[in-house]
């Protein structure tokens, strides 16, 4: 058994914990490595074993492994003397067979299952058990060749720490991406744009609202390398220093980030912009698409998604149109004879449309209105569109 061998045997077992449509390929390395017919390598979730994933550097037959799957895991004598022993004991089938007192041909799962994919006997052992997963990892050769020798138990003994670490990375990458997946799911949902930057400035995420405003060159535009730049001069120098003070470059206040204006191209009302710095064990940590360090946070509001709510707030107390226009001048601040002017309509008939917003809403002063529709709003407002 070469060191040659058993080296390229460990590197394809962490690069199946790299990627998980590898571990046949391990596989058939551990195999060559003994010098035998194959390994297989059956993965149980949650006790009891209701279940068992089967994979195998020889069994192609797809009907073979799901029958193992299905029924012959549970009648499989190995894998029970695996789970009997614990953790770290290898065995082999002809112990288990000495030790049982049946012989091959008289066992169901030998008989039926094992003996028609070429597998005679086996070396094995329970490599990974915990309260969600374990882990059987065994090597085997057919009918006609020679018993594994103490040699081999002990190389595999010194094999299985590594695959169970391997198994133990492959899990913890799993967990990440189905944590990135729901984040960015939630993140999609979002009315507020979201962009995620390195030290340098550069993109390493952003949700949908985000690549819309840059799509449409509305306010940033994003550079072949990723870095994000504010059409407008005041907005770019603000970002610039901030982001350059995240690296110690400049003063405490505006290492701390900040908000700012962002100005529109197209003369719609100015977005919001905030930059928060992530700091602590966030900060250090890289994302595993990019491997990049996340620095800071970009969020962009949208002042029109405000009154967009302000208008859905007014609408359920059964508003006119001409009522919800009189409440949204109210709220921003209008007098009632400018409100009037501006729509070329009398005071009377604006302080008739009032009477009529105080009866609806239950209110009797123009601040109490203000109060309720400002509470109602950030009540509501969730940030969320695009909701199936």
């Amino acid at each position: 058994m070469s060191e040659l061998k058993f080296s390229r045997a460990l590197g394809a077992i962490y690069d199946a914990a790299m990627d998980e449509s590898r571990w046949e390929d391990a596989l058939r390395s551990v195999a060559e490595l003994f010098d035998s017919d194959g390994a297989n390598l059956v993965v149980v979730d949650q006790l009891p074993r209701a279940n068992a994933l089967l994979i195998s550097s020889t069994v192609a037959d797809l009907a073979a492994a799901k029958a193992y799957r299905d029924y012959y895991h549970a009648v499989d004598p190995a894998l029970q003397a695996y789970y009997s022993a614990g953790a770290g004991v290898v065995q082999t089938t002809d112990e288990i067979v000495a030790r049982s007192g049946v012989r091959h041909e008289e066992n169901e799962f030998y008989r039926d299952w094992a003996s028609k994919i070429g597998i005679h006997r086996a070396m094995g052992g329970l490599v990974l058990q915990d309260t969600q997963r374990t882990a059987i990892f065994a090597i085997y050769r057919g009918k006609r060749s020679e018993c594994f020798s103490t040699e081999e138990s002990r190389r595999y003994n010194e094999l299985s720490v590594h695959l169970r670490r391997a198994l133990q990375m492959r899990r913890q990458f799993t967990t990440l991406g189905e944590q990135n997946a729901v984040t960015y799911t939630a993140l999609d949902h979002l009315s507020n744009a979201v962009i995620v930057l390195d030290a340098q400035g550069r993109t390493i995420y952003m949700n949908q609202a985000a690549g819309r405003i840059v799509e449409r060159r509305d306010a940033l535009e994003v550079a072949n390398d990723g870095s994000v730049t504010p059409l407008a001069s005041i907005a770019a120098r603000w970002l610039s220093r901030r982001l350059s003070a995240l690296n110690g470059g400049h003063t405490f206040v505006e290492a701390t980030g900040g908000m700012t204006w962002l100005p529109r191209k197209d003369g719609q009302p100015t977005y919001t912009m905030l930059l928060a710095p992530i700091a602590g064990e966030a900060g250090r940590a890289s994302l595993m698409e990019t491997g990049r360090q996340p620095r800071a946070i970009l969020f962009i509001k949208d002042p029109l998604r405000e009154a967009q709510n302000r208008d859905a707030v007014l609408a359920r107390f059964r508003l006119t149109k001409s009522e919800r226009a009189l409440a949204n001048a109210i709220v921003a601040g209008k007098r009632l004879d400018d409100h009037a002017s501006e729509r070329s309509l009398s005071i009377n008939t604006v302080r008739f449309h009032l009477r009529s917003i105080f009866s609806k809403m239950c209110v009797s002063s123009q601040s109490e209105l203000v109060a309720l529709v400002l509470r109602e709003t950030c009540e509501t407002d969730f940030g969320l569109e695009n909701l199936p």
